[in-house]
Protein backbone atom coordinates (compact mmCIF):
# COMPACT_ATOMS: atom_id res chain seq x y z
CA UNK A 1 0.00 0.00 0.00
CA UNK A 2 1.34 3.22 -0.45
CA UNK A 3 2.09 5.44 2.29
CA UNK A 4 1.55 8.69 0.53
CA UNK A 5 -1.09 9.64 -2.13
CA UNK A 6 1.70 11.14 -4.69
CA UNK A 7 3.23 7.51 -4.85
CA UNK A 8 2.51 5.26 -7.22
CA UNK A 9 0.34 2.33 -6.24
CA UNK A 10 -2.52 0.17 -5.40
CA UNK A 11 -4.77 2.73 -2.95
CA UNK A 12 -7.69 0.15 -1.72
CA UNK A 13 -7.50 -3.41 -1.51
CA UNK A 14 -10.91 -5.13 -0.69
CA UNK A 15 -10.69 -8.03 0.46
CA UNK A 16 -13.50 -10.86 0.74
CA UNK A 17 -12.38 -13.19 3.96
CA UNK A 18 -15.16 -15.83 2.83
CA UNK A 19 -14.50 -16.07 -1.01
CA UNK A 20 -11.07 -14.91 -0.60
CA UNK A 21 -11.75 -12.96 -3.59
CA UNK A 22 -9.27 -9.56 -3.67
CA UNK A 23 -10.08 -6.76 -5.50
CA UNK A 24 -7.55 -3.49 -6.13
CA UNK A 25 -8.50 -0.20 -6.26
CA UNK A 26 -6.54 3.08 -7.85
CA UNK A 27 -8.24 6.21 -6.04
CA UNK A 28 -8.06 9.51 -8.05
CA UNK A 29 -9.67 12.97 -6.69
CA UNK A 30 -10.29 15.95 -7.83
CA UNK A 31 -11.28 19.46 -5.99
CA UNK A 32 -15.19 20.30 -6.76
CA UNK A 33 -15.40 23.64 -8.44
CA UNK A 34 -18.70 25.55 -8.42
CA UNK A 35 -20.01 27.44 -10.98
CA UNK A 36 -20.23 30.75 -9.62
CA UNK A 37 -20.59 32.11 -12.53
CA UNK A 38 -23.43 31.26 -14.94
CA UNK A 39 -23.82 34.12 -17.04
CA UNK A 40 -21.02 32.52 -19.96
CA UNK A 41 -22.08 30.69 -22.30
CA UNK A 42 -21.90 27.13 -22.39
CA UNK A 43 -24.12 24.51 -24.03
CA UNK A 44 -24.86 23.74 -20.17
CA UNK A 45 -24.82 24.72 -17.13
CA UNK A 46 -23.54 22.53 -13.95
CA UNK A 47 -23.08 23.28 -10.33
CA UNK A 48 -20.21 21.63 -10.13
CA UNK A 49 -17.45 20.39 -12.06
CA UNK A 50 -14.65 18.10 -11.53
CA UNK A 51 -11.08 18.32 -13.48
CA UNK A 52 -8.66 15.72 -13.76
CA UNK A 53 -4.99 15.13 -15.67
CA UNK A 54 -4.93 12.34 -17.59
CA UNK A 55 -3.14 9.46 -16.45
CA UNK A 56 -1.22 6.56 -17.18
CA UNK A 57 -3.49 3.05 -16.29
CA UNK A 58 -1.88 0.66 -14.02
CA UNK A 59 -2.39 -3.09 -15.16
CA UNK A 60 -2.74 -3.92 -11.24
CA UNK A 61 -5.62 -1.90 -10.46
CA UNK A 62 -9.17 -3.45 -10.88
CA UNK A 63 -11.38 -0.35 -10.51
CA UNK A 64 -10.40 3.20 -10.73
CA UNK A 65 -12.08 5.17 -8.69
CA UNK A 66 -12.45 9.28 -9.32
CA UNK A 67 -13.68 10.84 -6.42
CA UNK A 68 -15.03 14.65 -5.35
CA UNK A 69 -16.63 15.60 -2.70
CA UNK A 70 -19.22 19.12 -2.88
CA UNK A 71 -20.99 21.33 -0.48
CA UNK A 72 -24.88 20.17 -0.79
CA UNK A 73 -25.96 23.70 -0.65
CA UNK A 74 -29.41 24.55 -2.51
CA UNK A 75 -29.00 26.14 -5.79
CA UNK A 76 -31.03 28.82 -5.18
CA UNK A 77 -28.91 30.53 -2.89
CA UNK A 78 -26.83 33.95 -4.64
CA UNK A 79 -23.30 33.68 -5.31
CA UNK A 80 -22.96 35.89 -1.68
CA UNK A 81 -25.21 34.46 0.50
CA UNK A 82 -22.85 30.98 -0.58
CA UNK A 83 -20.06 32.81 0.74
CA UNK A 84 -21.47 33.22 4.46
CA UNK A 85 -22.23 29.71 4.70
CA UNK A 86 -21.28 27.58 7.49
CA UNK A 87 -19.09 25.18 6.12
CA UNK A 88 -19.52 23.44 9.55
CA UNK A 89 -23.54 23.42 8.56
CA UNK A 90 -22.85 22.34 4.68
CA UNK A 91 -23.89 18.66 4.31
CA UNK A 92 -21.10 17.22 2.43
CA UNK A 93 -21.40 14.61 -0.37
CA UNK A 94 -18.92 12.24 -2.32
CA UNK A 95 -19.46 11.93 -5.84
CA UNK A 96 -17.71 8.91 -7.03
CA UNK A 97 -17.31 7.36 -11.00
CA UNK A 98 -16.05 3.55 -10.56
CA UNK A 99 -14.66 2.21 -13.92
CA UNK A 100 -12.94 -1.22 -14.00
CA UNK A 101 -9.44 -1.61 -15.72
CA UNK A 102 -10.34 -1.87 -19.15
CA UNK A 103 -13.47 0.81 -18.73
CA UNK A 104 -10.65 3.53 -17.61
CA UNK A 105 -8.32 2.36 -20.59
CA UNK A 106 -10.91 3.10 -22.99
CA UNK A 107 -12.11 6.03 -21.53
CA UNK A 108 -9.22 7.43 -21.91
CA UNK A 109 -8.19 6.33 -25.04
CA UNK A 110 -11.26 8.39 -26.03
CA UNK A 111 -10.42 11.76 -24.36
CA UNK A 112 -9.75 13.87 -26.90
CA UNK A 113 -9.28 17.87 -27.91
CA UNK A 114 -12.90 19.33 -29.24
CA UNK A 115 -11.52 21.06 -32.06
CA UNK A 116 -9.16 18.49 -32.76
CA UNK A 117 -8.41 14.39 -33.20
CA UNK A 118 -5.81 14.67 -30.26
CA UNK A 119 -5.54 13.42 -26.64
CA UNK A 120 -6.53 16.13 -24.13
CA UNK A 121 -4.14 16.32 -21.53
CA UNK A 122 -7.37 17.10 -18.73
CA UNK A 123 -11.09 15.98 -18.85
CA UNK A 124 -13.77 17.04 -16.76
CA UNK A 125 -17.10 16.16 -15.29
CA UNK A 126 -20.26 18.26 -14.65
CA UNK A 127 -23.15 17.63 -12.18
CA UNK A 128 -25.46 19.42 -9.88
CA UNK A 129 -25.60 16.36 -7.56
CA UNK A 130 -25.02 12.65 -7.01
CA UNK A 131 -27.69 11.15 -8.98
CA UNK A 132 -26.84 12.66 -12.67
CA UNK A 133 -22.68 13.34 -14.16
CA UNK A 134 -21.79 14.38 -17.57
CA UNK A 135 -18.14 14.43 -19.33
CA UNK A 136 -18.19 17.81 -20.16
CA UNK A 137 -14.30 18.12 -21.02
CA UNK A 138 -12.39 15.72 -23.62
CA UNK A 139 -15.85 14.89 -25.69
CA UNK A 140 -17.02 16.35 -28.52
CA UNK A 141 -20.43 16.49 -26.59
CA UNK A 142 -21.62 16.72 -23.11
CA UNK A 143 -21.89 12.64 -21.98
CA UNK A 144 -24.32 11.13 -19.76
CA UNK A 145 -22.16 9.00 -17.23
CA UNK A 146 -24.38 7.94 -14.97
CA UNK A 147 -23.75 4.30 -15.66
CA UNK A 148 -20.24 4.63 -13.71
CA UNK A 149 -21.82 6.36 -10.64
CA UNK A 150 -20.32 4.10 -7.40
CA UNK A 151 -24.18 3.48 -6.40
CA UNK A 152 -24.87 1.63 -9.91
CA UNK A 153 -21.62 -0.31 -9.96
CA UNK A 154 -22.05 -1.63 -6.10
CA UNK A 155 -23.90 -4.70 -7.15
CA UNK A 156 -21.45 -5.71 -9.51
CA UNK A 157 -18.11 -4.93 -7.39
CA UNK A 158 -20.07 -6.87 -4.99
CA UNK A 159 -20.49 -10.23 -7.59
CA UNK A 160 -16.85 -9.49 -8.32
CA UNK A 161 -16.07 -10.35 -4.59
CA UNK A 162 -17.82 -13.08 -4.76
CA UNK A 163 -20.20 -11.70 -2.42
Amino acid sequence: MPSSSQEKGIDLILYHRHSKKILTIQVKSSKTYFNDDKKKPRTRQYSYYLWLNRFEVQETADYYFLIGIYPNVPLHVDKEKQKEVNVNLVKWEPVILVFTNSEMKDFLDSVKQKKEDKPDKMFAFGFDNSDEIYQVRGCPEHTNMDKYLFKNRIQEIKDKLGH
